[in-house]
Order: structure tokens, then sequence, then C-alpha cells
């Protein structure tokens, strides 16, 4: 049998380098968020961390081309979107899109380029939705496709990697018919865990690690405290350094109605959606806060304290140093194992200038509700 007649035939690895090489240099479809050709797993707390208003508001700038606030996309033209939604009340659902859509100044009858399935029961580790999915992202191409949210999904047990395994296939498949498209997964958190500010964002998502392991680009939306305006996203990129964010929505007193006879409250229109660099602490300051997301008695490696600082890995192993070297951490006697030190030789070590204020930080239990800065 000739080459030509095989049905699968893949290039050679030139040809392949030859291809990424000149294909046009588009590496982002949302700005610094949503890179081309990606799993983006987007989490935070149900209700609270306002997930699918966020990915909501992603679907309409990719589908119009047009940017709101720090929204950006990559092609200022409309792209095909899909968007399985699967939780939720549908007027509440149809209220909140209206309120986006009249905040983004966007007709809603110009949307055709997004395809919008609602509480249709998809499950994508049964093999006939598996099929029906992937092949209407081969026949629609669409630029991103969105998860919401994955608890409702699949009929898996969310703990078992094996029973997850048919989803990532179905991801991975996904991917591959969408030809350079984007998948946007959106994930619950562990009711404990979720709340505890000082746990690492990916361990906080609910169920196994099988859908965080795969991701790369982690959107962590967090929000500690109802009462507070604004929602920390971090970014964690596969390949890259982490980043930190205030997300600030703010709401107009322009009102969506709901009908008389429904239960649904009116829906306020959001008029922007601003994002704000965290801004970067002082050396002492930024070592006091670390400190008091510590455990005392818990041990720790290098790579777990970058993971419960959520700080550059460069800047970590400076901090690691430096309390290393002023006696407010210990070695356990393992390699690379350290905890916080029990004797007070730390005062002794500590410049005169934060002494005070870190050890006796160090003391503090964690606070677990406390929403970080």
């Amino acid at each position: 049998m000739a080459l030509a007649d095989l049905e699968w035939l893949p290039p050679t690895l030139p040809e392949w380098l030859a291809s990424v090489e000149n294909a046009p240099a588009e590496d982002w479809l949302l700005d610094k968020l949503v890179p081309k050709d990606a799993f983006v797993l987007l989490s935070g707390q149900q209700k609270l961390a306002r997930k699918s208003l966020l990915a909501e508001a992603m679907m309409l700038v990719v589908a119009s081309g047009k940017p709101w606030d720090f929204l950006v996309p990559n092609k200022r033209e409309p792209q095909a979107v899909l968007y399985l939604q699967e939780e939720g009340s549908k007027r509440d659902t149809y209220l909140r899109l209206l309120a986006l859509c009249r905040g983004m100044g966007l007709p809603p009858n110009t949307l055709d380029s997004i395809r919008w399935s609602f509480r249709a029961c998809v499950k994508l580790d049964v093999r006939e939705w598996r099929d029906r999915v992937v092949a209407l992202i081969e026949e629609t191409k669409p630029a991103l496709i969105v998860f919401d949210s994955m608890f409702v999904l699949h009929t898996a047990d969310e703990n078992s990697s094996s029973e997850l395994k048919p989803v990532y296939e179905t991801f991975q498949a996904a991917r591959a018919a969408a030809d350079g498209g984007s998948i946007l997964y959106l994930a619950h958190l562990d009711k404990g865990r979720g709340m505890m500010s000082n746990v690492d964002h990916d361990l906080q998502v609910r169920g196994s690690s099988t859908m965080v392991n795969i991701y790369d680009v982690h959107l962590a939306a967090r929000r500690y405290k109802l009462e507070d305006d604004y929602v920390h996203l971090y970014t964690q990129y596969r390949d890259s350094e982490p980043a930190e964010f205030s997300l600030l929505w703010s709401f107009s007193n322009r009102l969506v109605k709901a009908p008389r006879d429904s239960d649904q409250r009116d829906r306020r229109v959001p008029e922007r959606i601003g994002l704000k660099t965290k801004e970067v602490l002082p050396e002492d300051e930024l070592m006091n806060r670390c400190i008091d997301k510590l455990e005392r008695g818990t041990e720790y490696r290098s790579d777990d304290l970058r993971k419960v600082w959520k700080i550059p890995a460069a800047k970590a192993m400076d901090l690691y140093a430096r309390l290393l070297e002023t006696g407010i951490l210990e070695r356990t006697g393992e390699d690379g194992i350290v905890r916080l030190a029990e004797s007070t030789e730390a005062e002794e070590n500590t410049p005169e200038e934060t002494r005070e204020g870190t050890l006796e930080q160090t003391n503090k239990p964690v606070d677990t509700t406390e929403t970080q800065a």
C-alpha cells in the first residue's frame, strides 16, 4: 500500500515544524487570559465568584469582535462560539444575558455566531454525546467552546480519575476538531477548602485532579467575603509565572425587568468590568503576609511554599532563603523540608525594623475566612 492511500498519515517532523513557524502569530484569543488552542480552567466559589457572568462576557466579546474593558479579542470580527450551559434557571439566565448585552451595547439579535445549548443534559463521558459535540465542533469550528459547569456535564464519580478519563478524551477530540479553538471549562470549589484563602488554588477545585492537571491556564476567581465588591482573579499559566488581579464589576441603576408573574428579581445592568493589577508589596510586608499563611507544625517543601504564598518562583526562593537565614523557618532534617521554627531564636536573628511585626504574625492562627489582599 502506498503512503498516499493510508487513512492517517502524520507529517514529518520538519513539515510540522515548518507549519508552526509559518502559522499566523495569533497567540491569544482573549488578550492575556485565554490563549488560542488551549484548555482554560475557570474555577471559583458557586454564586460568589460570578464565574458564569465572566464566561458569558468572554463569549460575547469573542462572538462580537468588540472589546469590553480588559476583555480584548484577537480579532475585531465575529468568531464562532459554542456555549454549553447546564446550570441555572431559564428565566434567570435569560435576564443575566440580556443585562450583559445591554451593558456591552450588543443587540442580542446580532449574535448569530453563538450556538447556545441550555440544559440539554449533555454528558461528555457518554459516547453518543461525545460524537454529537465533536461533530458539531467539526462543522462550526468555534474559536471558543465553553462547558458550564463540569459538575453536571458528566455521569462519572467526580473523585475518580479513571471514570473522568472519557471526559478528558472528549476534551482532546473537541480541541482537535476545533482546529485552533480554545476550551473554557468552569469548575466549582470544594465547600471546605474553597473558602480557605491559604490553600493552593488547584487544590481548592472540587473533585479529582484529572481536570485540573490538563489546563494550560487556570483562571482562579475567588471571593472570600460576600461584602467584597471585587473578585480576586489569579492567573496561573502552565509555562510562565502567575499573576494576580482584582476584578471589579460595576453595575448601573438600569434594570432588565423580570416578568411580573415570575419569582425572578430584576437584573441590574453591568456597566463595565475593571481589572486592576495587584500592587507590589514592600519586601517586609510581603514577608509578614507569607509567614501568616503558614501553619505551625506543618512541613513544607520549597515548591509547596510557592503555591501557598502564590508568588513567582524566583521571589519565593529568595524569601525561602531569607526566612531560613533569620531562623523563622527551620529544616526538619529531611532534604528540602522546612517548617516554622518552634523556638524564639528567630527574634534574635530578625532585622530590628521587621522583628516585632513579623514575630507577632507568625504566632497568629491562619484566618481561613480572610480575603487575600
